[in-house]
């Protein structure tokens, strides 16, 4: 586990902090790699070592890798990769989901992918239906890697061989009305067929499964080379950690862990789905323009339990840092006095004397906690951690 010293309220302390997977939803805000790879390292080897399985989405040329800072051998991970060159793992993104889910899933894939007319889709749909049903009596599996093998002619050739009276003649009226259009359709087909998200997608294990022999998925993606492939993939997988199910797997929920992801990646993934989730899962996630994505979108600072604020460099990231932490009421205290003087009764009859009296009064006053330029000025090593648990702020050292 990582081991933080920290000051707080400017006070030093002997208290060290263990970094762990209790931290619950966490936002890591800033643009120091080092401090975001130590608290990322800490909490993914906690979660592993308490048994829950952790799924990392990572940039390919800036993310944490699983291998060596995580897991100590690569043959602990599950590696889906979206280069060209390289050799990936796959998972069966069908996997749980019944033949209407699986239908509508395809056609939102090619959507992301290459968005479809709005008036095809529900027509393009049904076309889907019926190979997939086909496909079904004939024994033949679909997956998104081999729908080129099930062009017109071959749902055709299946509805003569596995369709008899009405139910071919219906089929036959269908692909009628659907052939001036079916080719567009194809092309997604062929696109998939040797693409790395088909390949990807169109494994044989579930993430149920996958957890049973490797505790940590690692998916590397290209957001600047290649952003449709990657959001794709990240948006299926996310979708398949949102259905995740405890009871089929051999790990009590999942740590997920976003790391150099562009606020369009994060947003268009539906990530948010699984930050308020608050079920098997949860997210720690990193963020470069925070302001941007708070723009968005508050459900990124509203549903996070734990946040660490590194070195800012944009003035409204630091602007918006400082007014995060709004500000903090301190007592005040005051000491007055007041002198009693004797009336003129008094004095005429001896009895009167000046007396003096001394009093406290105490008020509460709000202050800022931190000014912009402490997000400017913080080193590399250095967060301000924000826990909304305790409603404390505190100034890490990452070691």
């Amino acid at each position: 586990m990582g081991l933080f010293s920290f000051l707080k309220n400017a006070t030093r302390s002997n208290r060290k902090i263990y970094l762990d997977a209790s931290l619950g939803n966490t936002l890591i805000a800033g643009s120091s790699r080092s401090g975001a790879e130590a608290v990322i390292r800490s909490y993914a080897i906690d979660s592993a070592n308490k048994g829950y399985g952790v799924v990392i989405f990572r940039d390919q040329k800036t993310g944490v890798s699983a291998y060596p800072s995580i897991a100590s051998s690569a043959r602990l991970i599950h590696e889906m990769d979206c280069t060209d060159n390289s050799t990936t793992d796959q998972i069966d993104i069908f996997a749980g989901l019944n033949d209407q889910e699986i239908n509508a899933l395809i056609i939102r894939i090619f959507d992301l992918y290459n968005e479809i007319e709005r008036g095809r889709k529900m027509s393009y749909q049904n076309y889907i239906t019926l190979l997939r049903s086909l496909a079904a009596k004939a024994h033949k599996k679909v997956r998104l890697d081999n729908l080129a093998d099930f062009p017109i002619e071959e749902v055709e050739s299946l509805n003569m061989t596995y369709c008899t009276g009405m139910e071919q003649m219906r089929n036959d009226r269908f692909l009628n009305s659907i052939r001036p259009e079916i080719r567009e359709l194809e092309s997604y087909f062929f696109e998939f067929s040797s693409n790395v998200p088909g390949y990807i997608l169109s494994g044989n294990k579930s993430l149920e499964q996958i957890f049973r022999t490797k505790p940590v998925v690692e998916v590397s993606l290209d957001f600047a080379g290649k952003p449709e492939e990657s959001l794709l993939i990240m948006t299926a997988l996310v979708d398949a950690i949102a259905r995740f199910r405890t009871g089929g797997s051999t790990v009590p929920g999942v740590n997920v862990i976003v790391d150099g992801a562009p606020n369009e990646a994060l947003i268009g993934s539906g990530l948010q789905k699984l930050i308020r989730g608050g079920r098997d899962f949860h997210v720690m996630y990193t963020v470069q323009d925070l302001s941007g994505l708070v723009d968005q979108s508050n459900e990124w600072v509203e549903f996070a339990d734990s946040y660490f604020f590194f070195r800012q460099n944009s003035n409204k990231n630091k602007e918006f840092c400082s007014e995060f932490f709004g500000t903090y009421e301190r007592q005040k205290e005051t000491v007055t006095q007041s002198v009693s003087n004797p009336s003129f009764w008094d004095r005429l009859s001896g009895r009167g004397s000046s007396s003096k009296s001394t009093g406290t009064s105490v008020t509460t006053e709000k202050e800022r906690v931190y000014l912009p330029d402490v997000f400017a000025g913080l080193p590399d090593n250095q967060a301000i951690y924000y826990s909304k648990q305790t409603n404390e702020h505190t100034h890490l050292t990452v070691y």
